[in-house]
């Protein structure tokens, strides 16, 4: 019944997503002793994504908001639970949490016009700017990731062409620039 899951950065933890004929849940297990908490108890939405912050104190995933149910949110809560904080709405991807833990990145595709963005998010103020777009015949494919050493943002990107290719993309974070 598991749909996701992430690892904490040291290994200490293994967050979730379990579904049981339709309702899902979030759960970190303590991987040491195998206690499970339940972050978010099973229901209608639709969780997904999990990630943690590179201390592991917290975990990111998405979920679609009770009033905007098409469009996934961004939450942050505890690890060991806690009231979930929105950080961002509208995200197309997991996210990946910068070395120092104060930003993150994700995707966001928009049919009109079709294109797909990295977004940075400072986790502390909210605030988002866009790092980089990518139009047709290009397409963002799966998650964007942090490297460790915060030089980089690597995205994967499709060409719905007649050729099919896949590549990988690095960005600098600071910049956008490919």
């Amino acid at each position: 019944d598991v749909a996701d899951a992430a690892l904490s950065p040291d290994g200490r933890y293994l967050a979730y997503v379990a579904d049981k004929a339709g309702r899902r849940s979030l759960t970190v297990r303590q991987v040491a002793t195998g206690s499970d908490v339940v972050i978010v108890p099973p229901g209608e939405a639709r969780v997904e994504f999990p990630s943690f912050s590179p201390d592991g104190n917290y975990l990111y995933y998405t979920a679609p908001r009770p009033d905007r149910q098409s469009y996934r949110t961004l939450y942050q809560v505890p690890s060991l639970g806690g009231r979930p904080n929105e950080i961002a709405f509208d995200v197309d991807s997991r996210a990946s949490v910068s070395p120092d833990g104060k930003q993150l990145v994700v995707a966001r595709n928009s049919l009109a016009p079709r294109r797909g963005r990295l977004i940075v998010v400072d986790i502390g103020t909210k605030q988002e700017r866009v790092l980089a777009e990518v139009a047709l015949p290009s397409r963002l494919l799966g998650s964007p990731a942090w490297s460790p050493d915060g030089e980089r943002i690597a995205a994967a990107l499709g060409d719905t062409g007649p050729g099919l290719e896949a590549t990988i993309a690095l960005f600098d974070p600071r910049d956008g620039r490919r």
